[in-house]
């Protein structure tokens, strides 16, 4: 009985191993053509791809990826997308939602919208303070809707666009809460 237990367990662990090493490595076809989720080496723009597709979902894609190469990569069946078309497209920066409507008329309307800063905060992904609004910056820890208020107003005063550093001189905001919401930047 007692051999028997140990089989069962190194067989389990082995398993458990070989799952863990093969992750990541599914054949592309095995999946039918569809990328069930991409990786990348090296630096990485994090992206959601929206609408009715068949693979919706949050993506890393490397650095330097346009719009229509992540919907290439992502949308099955898409030898209509040609290689310059894909080059000439805008360059994805990370925190995008790229949302395809009308896939099945082949007439796609791709529209590309940020994501909100508590979905960019739990995906790791970085925020800027240019492209934030009062819901976003209340999304910070210790930001109610006054001092949201106030960093917005502030950008509005100075010309539309402010660096994290502006931020700090915000009333409100003293150094340790400077400090505590910089991580997200």
């Amino acid at each position: 009985m007692e051999t028997w237990c140990r089989l069962a367990w190194s067989s389990l662990v082995i398993l458990l191993l070989l799952q863990t090493l093969n992750q990541g490595r599914s054949d592309f076809h095995s999946l039918g053509g569809r990328a069930a989720f991409l990786r990348s080496g090296g630096k990485a723009v994090r992206i959601r791809i929206a609408g009715p597709v068949a693979q919706q979902g949050v993506y890393d894609f490397p650095s330097g990826t346009t719009q229509l190469g992540a919907i290439k990569l992502t949308v099955p069946g898409r030898s209509d997308i040609s290689p310059e078309s894909v080059a000439a497209s805008p360059v994805l920066t990370g925190g995008e939602v790229v949302t395809v409507d009308e896939i099945a008329a082949r007439n796609d309307v791709i529209t590309v919208t940020s994501m909100h800063a508590r979905e960019r905060m739990l995906l790791g992904v970085r925020l800027e303070p240019n492209n934030m609004d009062m819901d976003d910056w209340e999304s910070l820890p210790g930001i109610g809707p006054a001092l949201a208020k106030r960093i917005v107003e502030y950008r509005q005063n100075n010309g539309g666009y402010c660096s994290l550093e502006d931020i700090a001189t915000v009333p409100g905001i003293g150094k340790k809460k400077f400090l505590g919401i910089s991580k997200y930047f």
